[in-house]
């Protein structure tokens, strides 16, 4: 082990030393909070089919974004029709402006990265052993946030 001069300054990973895929991560926890298979992450799309129906969807997002809300003198009769009689009570029903979609190319992205951090620097430099497991974590978390499990008017969805 190295002493505390040779350390300090150093950046080191700590992890559970157990890596595990996002949606594999996710399809636990839903599964600790007893939703059924059908509601878990099960569905494999390739990346580029759902990146770019999230580029589409941004696109068509913006482009009805300013048809709503800042529509031009020299729009025409049915775009400014369409914007005030269709899409603006639509936004209003769901509550968010239109400029709230969660569906980005950004979100796309970042779920469908793989990030494995390597601690082994701070196992020999540190002697860093992790003290929780991954599966010891997932429980942990699954009973602090038992009251998101899926019940719905005491039936299990």
């Amino acid at each position: 082990m190295l002493t505390e001069a040779n350390v300090a300054g150093q950046a080191y990973f700590i992890t559970n030393d157990d890596a595990r895929p996002f949606w594999t991560f996710l399809g636990d926890i839903l599964a600790g909070l007893d939703f059924e298979p059908r509601l878990r992450p099960h569905i494999k799309l390739p990346y580029l089919l759902v990146f770019v129906l999230a580029a589409v969807f941004e696109y068509l997002v913006s482009a009805l974004t300013r048809c709503c809300w800042r529509v031009p003198a020299s729009a025409s009769v049915v775009m400014t029709h369409f914007a005030h009689t269709q899409v603006m009570p639509l936004c209003k029903a769901l509550g968010k402006p239109l400029t709230a979609s969660e569906f980005t190319m950004n979100r796309i992205a970042i779920s469908a990265s793989n990030r494995r951090f390597d601690i082994s620097r701070a196992k020999t430099q540190l002697g860093y052993r992790p003290v929780v497991s991954i599966d010891e974590a997932l429980a942990r978390t699954v009973q602090s946030f038992g009251h998101l499990r899926a019940e719905t008017n005491g039936k299990h969805v």
